[in-house]
């Protein structure tokens, strides 16, 4: 059986806040089914001394990952470039 039919679709999500170089929140529809493959778009790095983490390129931008379900704190990732990094070098999924 496929996952993928005609009644998945791909939708962009856009941020409810976003304050450069501190945070962006995005707000998810209630009642909807997301899937783990998740796309990030328009994540990037500008100025004149910046440069990508060599292990983990554009993904470096991202500090911290928050889930909250209303002000429940549902799951986190203190430090993103550590644990991507060491998932990138390990080959851990």
């Amino acid at each position: 059986m496929s996952l993928y039919n005609a009644n998945i679709t791909t939708r962009l999500i856009d941020p409810v806040f976003n304050q450069a170089n501190f945070r962006t929140e995005f707000r998810l529809h209630p009642d909807t089914v997301y899937l783990t493959n998740w796309r990030l778009i328009n994540v990037g790095v500008d100025g004149e001394d910046s440069e990508y983490h060599g292990v983990l390129g554009v993904e470096s931008c991202i500090k911290n990952i928050y889930l909250y379900d209303g002000n429940q704190l549902l799951d986190q990732i203190i430090d993103a470039p550590r644990v991507r990094t060491f998932q990138n070098l390990t080959d851990f999924p």
